[in-house]
């Protein structure tokens, strides 16, 4: 019977060691279709849009506190209008989301100084993405259309 008990033990310490060292971490993780997440999507239709006018919009939206964040119920949807110039700013799945990310000052990653040196300077909207669920869109305000 001793030896049973020992066959019994055995196996299930080998089946417990087993368990609990192949855990595998599964991360579930949404995934959105996009083209190029480098690129940025420029509307050559409209050659009138003034690249002053843009920076000047984005740094007028209602950035708050001491590091600059645009704030949401988990839906961050902002606009501000500066001349000719309408930058929209719209992010899902998030509450906060600072200035600093949304610039992306080094023109190499997706941001809206990369939009700017890609379509405004040319006076062209457009839009890019940030991350996954945020991206930052230029627009010529409907009264200069």
């Amino acid at each position: 019977m001793a030896l049973f008990n020992l066959k019994s033990s055995t196996f299930v310490a080998i089946f417990l060691f087993i368990l609990l060292s192949s855990t595998n971490s599964v991360a579930s993780v949404a995934l959105e279709r996009r083209d190029n997440p480098q690129s940025v999507s420029c509307d050559s239709s409209c050659t009138s849009l003034v690249y002053h006018d843009c920076n000047a919009a984005f740094y007028n939206l209602p950035f708050e506190g001491e590091h600059k964040m645009l704030r949401g119920n988990g839906v961050i949807s902002d606009s501000s209008d500066y001349g000719t110039c309408r930058v929209k700013v719209n992010c899902k799945d998030t509450t906060s989301v600072s200035a600093g990310r949304l610039l992306n000052k080094d023109g190499q990653t997706p941001g809206f100084t990369m939009l700017a040196n890609t379509c405004t300077s040319q006076g062209q909207p457009g839009t890019t993405w940030v991350d996954a669920n945020c991206y930052i869109q230029t627009v010529l305000v409907p009264a200069y259309s």
